[in-house]
């Protein structure tokens, strides 16, 4: 009896199936119906000829059929179904260990890690052609092998790149699993709309795999870092403190210098010897005593030197020579 219907009656867990399609058991009205849970793509003679949206389509007539006229060249035509609204959760993990460099430390461990991630189609023709094949079926298994080496390699250089960014150790990747899983889901996500056709909803590492013994070389790595930062932040310190030593001393030279000065110009104005070589001095016309030869007042009797030039003829008082009378005694000094 020839068939009248082509259509899919698999569970939605299948993301492709594959029908043959002989036209010589089908009658000539015969439908392929695509439900709205799957795209239908069309193969002839192994080439992708039209993707179907959910509908009735009929296929072997020759005047409104979607394959009018490609009957005569052709004994068999495939139906891929692909589902388009399954969701499908993929674990993954890591088969072994693989060597990564703690960022902060430079030490070399061995990470592993796992985790599990949400699938769709979004892209029926390209999931079709990158990873089915040959293939008559195509389930949640095969996608796992065919995608988990692609994967890996993602995650594995996302992990380091996200550690190295955040400048964290991966002793204590376990506690920021969620915003780096977060942080991965993009990356892995345009990589594998681009090369597969699939979206991925979401990224989760639910487990890390580091020994005790790489974690214990980490510590003692960041405990060796720790202990020569503080060994440089001390010889800093010290500079510094060499530096502000130097700089005090120069200030304390500075004021001394200033001070001495400020003495000499003392010694000058009230006549004191400053003990230099060429400090010439002179006699008080008062008193007698020994004073510089530039002083202004004497430093024993407090006269004003540079207006005493000359005594008082009667009473012997010092007294200038341009006073016309004497301020002791009264007497006419210029006539």
């Amino acid at each position: 009896m020839a068939k009248k219907l082509i259509t899919y009656s698999e569970k939605n867990d299948v993301l492709f199936k594959k029908i043959v399609v002989d036209y010589k058991k089908f009658e000539p009205s015969t439908t392929i119906i695509v439900p709205d849970t799957h795209n239908a793509i069309v193969i002839k003679d192994g080439i992708a000829l039209d993707t179907l949206s959910s509908g009735r389509y009929k296929i072997f007539d020759n005047k409104s059929g979607i394959f009018a006229n490609l009957i005569d060249s052709a004994q068999t035509i495939e139906v891929i179904y692909v589902s388009k609204t399954a969701k499908l959760n993929l674990l993954w993990g890591t088969k072994d260990q693989y060597d990564m460099r703690d960022p902060v430390t430079g030490t070399s461990i061995k990470l592993g890690a796992s985790g599990e991630l949400e699938i769709q189609i979004c892209n029926p023709r390209k999931a079709y052609l990158e990873l089915i094949g040959t293939n008559n079926d195509f389930d949640l298994d095969d996608l796992k092998n065919r995608i988990q080496g692609r994967l890996l390699a993602e995650v594995q250089y996302q992990i380091a790149t996200i550690m190295q960014q955040k400048n964290l150790s991966y002793d204590r990747l376990c506690e920021v699993l969620l915003p780096v899983g977060n942080e991965i889901l993009p990356h892995i996500s345009k990589m594998f709309e681009y090369d597969y056709g699939l979206k991925i909803f979401s990224f989760t590492i639910s487990r890390i795999i580091i020994s005790s013994d790489d974690i214990a070389k980490i510590n003692k790595a960041r405990s060796e870092k720790a202990s020569a930062i503080i060994q440089q932040e001390s010889r800093e310190y010290a500079e510094r403190m060499d530096d502000k030593k130097f700089a005090r001393e120069m200030d304390l030279k500075r004021l001394e210098r200033e001070d001495y000065d400020k003495y000499l110009e003392v010694c000058r104005i009230v006549g004191w010897p400053t003990g230099k070589k060429n400090d010439s001095t002179k006699e008080c016309p008062n008193c007698g005593v020994k004073i510089s030869e530039t002083a202004k007042f004497c430093p024993v009797c407090g006269t004003e030197i540079q207006k005493v030039k000359v005594k008082c003829p009667n009473c012997g008082k010092l007294v200038t020579k341009d006073d016309l009378f004497c301020k002791n005694c009264g007497v006419k000094l210029r006539g």
